[in-house]
């Protein structure tokens, strides 16, 4: 677990070495786990068994991404693998990060059973570049460049590690189409994925560090 944190914390703090123009007020903020969340809108709040659910608006971002297929419960080992591979190709290339490392998935997990998902780490694009000429030196890379499209966001936080939030993803579904939230319009559903996740970090009893919150993020349709 300690190894997660510090990687994610890693990959915060390199994003503000590599801008060249941090400012100090943004190299305290880099070393959020999601530095480019927004505040969310506390006047819709839906709670769950396990969750706490708002909405929130997010401005688009693009996650430099390596594909992976497997079950969920073993993704933090991919975290980990992936998160050093990009952070590398970020310094080589002089990308700017913008904020902690994400699972994006196109399915919602379904128990051990393997499926397929991306890790990906949100970049700037880069300046005097176009969205074209970025993606093609993340090909380049041998890496997937992912849009996370601007829009109203279902934000959902729930006390659970990496690799154990499948059944709560499922609960925060139901509930959602339970209130009868807006769906995609095609197939009549609260969600469209994809769907996205991020974890942060808390102190245990012992005072260890421990990652025990998952973020579960995914577009509405307001």
């Amino acid at each position: 677990m300690r190894q997660l944190v510090i990687l994610t914390l890693g990959v915060m703090a390199f994003s503000a070495c590599t801008s060249g123009t941090t400012t100090e007020k943004e190299s305290e903020a880099s070393l959020s786990v999601d530095s480019a969340a927004p505040i969310p809108d506390q006047s819709w709040v839906l709670n769950g068994e396990n969750f706490s659910c708002q909405k929130q608006e997010r401005e688009a971002a693009y996650l430099v991404c390596l594909p992976y297929q497997g079950p969920y419960a073993k993704v933090m080992n991919n975290m980990k693998v992936a998160a050093m591979k990009i952070m590398q190709s970020a310094y080589n290339r002089r990308w700017v990060m913008n904020g902690g490392i994400f699972l994006a998935m196109d399915e919602l997990p379904q128990g051990s059973a393997p499926f397929d998902y991306r890790v990906g780490v949100p970049m700037k694009l880069p300046k005097n570049e176009t969205l074209e000429r970025f993606q093609k030196q993340v090909a380049d890379q041998g890496y997937e460049l992912m849009e996370m499209p601007a829009g109203t966001y279902y934000h959902a936080l729930t006390q659970a590690e990496p690799g154990t939030a499948a059944s709560i993803w499922l609960e925060l579904v139901a509930a959602l189409q339970n209130q009868g939230q807006p769906t995609d319009g095609d197939n009549h559903r609260v969600h469209a994925g994809p769907y996205f996740e991020y974890h942060s970090d808390s102190r245990n009893a012992e005072m260890t560090t421990v990652i025990s919150q998952s973020h579960l993020v995914f577009l509405s349709h307001d």
